[in-house]
């Protein structure tokens, strides 16, 4: 009996373990919104809420990564998926980028920090800036958190 019990226990134990690992090991897309997307050195924003892949400021944007990163040097990290995350607080202004999925060469992150946070302050009395900030700061705005905003730069 002590036997049965046995192997009935490790057998249910390793069934639940596989369903854990399973659970690492799966991937599951990420739900961004919204999201920028590089096509033939072009940025799209698109949202769900909103008409799919018009040219919006983002344009700059891209403009200024052109000019400012040298992309001879960077090329094999800009052709992978970058996907940043950074939170906008309720004064307008970048605080605090983090990196969801790691380079393997961490200089491109400090530039990629420097140049948002550069085009954040240089864009700020931008009119097109401040209405999107405001949509998006409007989105949590039952709530006093700082705003997480994504962007898929690929």
């Amino acid at each position: 009996m002590k036997i049965i019990f046995l192997s009935f226990f490790l057998f249910v134990s390793f069934l639940q373990a596989q369903t854990v690992v399973e659970n690492f090991t799966q991937k599951t897309p990420l739900v961004v919104l919204p999201d920028i997307l590089v096509k033939r050195d072009t940025i799209f924003y698109s949202n769900n809420n909103l008409n799919k892949n018009e040219k919006t400021l983002f344009e700059q944007f891209f403009r200024e990564f052109k000019d400012n990163i040298n992309i001879k040097y960077f090329y094999n990290e800009l052709k992978e998926e970058v996907l940043c995350r950074f939170v906008l607080q309720k004064d307008n202004t970048t605080s605090r980028i983090s990196f969801i999925k790691d380079s393997s060469d961490k200089r491109i992150h400090y530039e990629i920090i420097r140049i948002i946070s550069r085009m954040k302050l240089h864009n700020l009395y931008d009119k097109r800036i401040e209405i999107y900030l405001k949509v998006i700061l409007s989105l949590e705005e039952k709530s006093d958190k700082n705003t997480p905003s994504f962007r898929i730069i690929e």
